[in-house]
Order: C-alpha cells, then structure tokens, then sequence
C-alpha cells in the first residue's frame, strides 16, 4: 500500500501490483492492479484509471497459454516424424 501511495502522489503508473482486495460482504481476493495515470491538456494530473485483474484469472490464462504452446509444439513434433518417415 505505501508502494502504491508514493507512485501515486508521484502521478507515476502502477503495473502488476498484487493486492488483497475485498468484495461488498468483505470476502478478500487477489487482483493484480495497472493504474495510468490521466493527464489534462496542460499536462497536469486530471485522474486515475485502474483495470483489477483477479489473480486467479491470470493463473488460468496463463495455464491456457502453456497448454496452447505444447500442443502447437506436439504439432510440430509429429510433422517431423511423420516427414521422417516417409524420407
């Protein structure tokens, strides 16, 4: 939290920071927080945009991705093979 504070009086974004956050019964979570800060015309802080990312939803799609990559690899495995067989 003092991480997030200083970055923020800074007027400095904030990406991939893990926090426990709460839901409107109390129930804490883990999300993931990218903050950009948002500038006038002039170029002075006008506001924050914050995207929370569930912690749990970034395991899964990670997951997704790693499974993706082994199967394109397990492709490309048996298109060799099978290129090796015939020669």
């Amino acid at each position: 939290v003092a991480l997030m504070r200083r970055r923020l009086q800074a007027g400095e974004p904030i990406q991939g920071l893990e926090i426990v956050n709460y839901d409107r019964v109390g129930r804490p979570y883990r999300v993931a927080l990218d903050i950009s800060p948002v500038r006038d015309a002039t170029g002075a802080l006008s506001h924050f945009i914050s995207i929370q990312t569930p912690v749990a939803e970034r395991a899964a799609a990670g997951a997704e991705a790693v499974q993706e990559m082994l199967a394109l690899e397990r492709q490309d495995v048996l298109g060799r093979l099978k290129r090796e067989v015939r020669e």
